[in-house]
């Protein structure tokens, strides 16, 4: 007969509750190793986020010691000959570069005839008939009554566009172009680099506005505007018999300054990407502040870094 081996009390056979216990701890490990893996990155997440919101609170700080900055060389005058000017200062590890200009070469939406109007979205490429009507619609949108001029909107054309009705007052922002019937997103994004809310005289320097805010100008022809454009860099010896040339009529031009300045300041850091921020500054003799900020918008550029 074979002989029995005896087990102690402290030696048992494995039995089936032993493989159970087994496989339950080895489900805890396997959950316990995801669980960490998923709080390393949430915490990785997190931190990134926080590093991300650090640098662009930085970058708005930077930004607004060069709003001051601009603000300042608008006071110090020493804009006021060329309509523009440029500093460049090293602020809490970053460049910060302001470049200021006045916006009396742009064609202002709350002051400009509807001539202009009609003769900027021509040069942006719209057929006659559609760029009369997107100027007329621009001038009933921002006047104070609901009488529809010819081509025009008011209230009535509104219903069932998806678009609040006219404001019958002053645009605030450039980007409320947006706001006017029959104007697509594309057609503002083209029309924005030569309209402005600074410049409510109305009137455009020709010695400092874009070709296109040039053919803008009635009166003008290509031919006229090139040979302008090119007497202009080398320098006009005569300002009233250059304007003569371009053929635009005095009703539409003036050399003097507006109440607006465009500051436009770039924050590139040592590490990360650059971020460009654009101001509308206000310059008034008679306000009590030193100037009025009307907006600010910003945006991050292409640059190294994350």
């Amino acid at each position: 007969m074979a002989a029995r081996r005896h087990l102690g009390p402290l030696q048992r056979a494995p039995g089936p509750r032993t493989g159970s216990a087994l496989l339950v701890v080895l489900v805890m490990l396997g959950m316990i190793a995801v669980l960490a893996a998923v709080v390393g990155r949430v915490v990785g997440g997190t931190a990134r986020d926080l590093s991300t919101s650090v640098a662009s609170e930085r970058a708005f700080v930077a930004a607004r010691a060069g709003l001051e900055l601009a603000g300042l060389m608008l006071r110090s005058g020493e804009l006021e000959m060329l309509g523009a000017g440029t500093r460049t200062v090293a602020l809490d590890g970053a460049t910060v570069t302001i470049d200021v200009v006045n916006e009396r070469g742009r064609i202002d939406l709350n002051g400009a005839p509807e001539e202009l109007f009609a003769g900027l979205f021509r040069a942006l490429g719209e057929e006659g008939e559609r760029a009369d009507a997107i100027a007329a619609r621009i001038i009933d949108w921002r006047d104070p009554d609901d009488e529809v001029r010819a081509g025009g909107a008011e209230v009535g054309a509104y219903r069932g566009s998806g678009l609040a009705a006219p404001r019958n007052g002053p645009f605030v922002h450039p980007l409320e172009l947006g706001s006017v019937l029959d104007v697509p997103p594309a057609l503002v994004q083209r029309a924005l680099p030569y309209v402005t809310v600074g410049n409510p005289f109305g009137l455009v320097d020709p010695f400092v506005a874009d070709a296109v805010v040039l053919q803008a100008l009635p009166g003008t022809s290509a031919s006229r505007i090139d040979s302008f454009l090119e007497e202009r860099q080398t320098g006009l010896p005569d300002s009233e018999l250059a304007v003569v040339q371009l053929g635009a009529s005095d009703e539409y031009v003036s050399q003097d300054p507006a109440p607006g300045w465009r500051a436009t300041i770039t924050v590139t850091p040592t590490r990360g990407r650059p971020r460009r921020f654009v101001a509308l500054l206000v310059d008034r003799e008679d306000d009590t502040r030193p100037y009025r900020v009307l907006y600010m918008l910003d945006e991050v550029l292409a640059g190294d870094g994350p």
